[in-house]
């Protein structure tokens, strides 16, 4: 399963409700600008960023990109843990 990371060009808080209600358990909000999802089956960072409505003639712009299993960087430990127990656990 893989894990991804989400960043808004500009505030938009529809997007990170789009998320909740997408992938009610497995996501991870991190800010106003980002978030974590680990959405089940087989999702490529395009059927992420479809699903949240950027596209290049629409007003929501952001980036969808797939973490590796070599992120590294210094940010709280609850983010770290989802992450890893993100991506063990198997798909709901």
């Amino acid at each position: 399963m893989s894990t991804y990371v989400i960043v808004l060009q500009e505030r938009d808080d529809s997007v990170w409700g789009i998320v909740k209600e997408e992938w009610p358990h497995r996501h991870f909000i991190w800010n106003d600008y980002a978030a974590f999802v680990a959405p089940p089956g087989i999702t490529t960072s395009l059927e992420i960023a479809e699903t949240l409505g950027f596209n290049p003639t629409g007003d929501r712009r952001g980036i969808v990109s797939e973490l590796t299993p070599a992120h590294r960087g210094y940010v709280k430990m609850a983010l770290v843990e989802w992450i890893k127990n993100a991506e063990k656990e198997p798909p709901t």
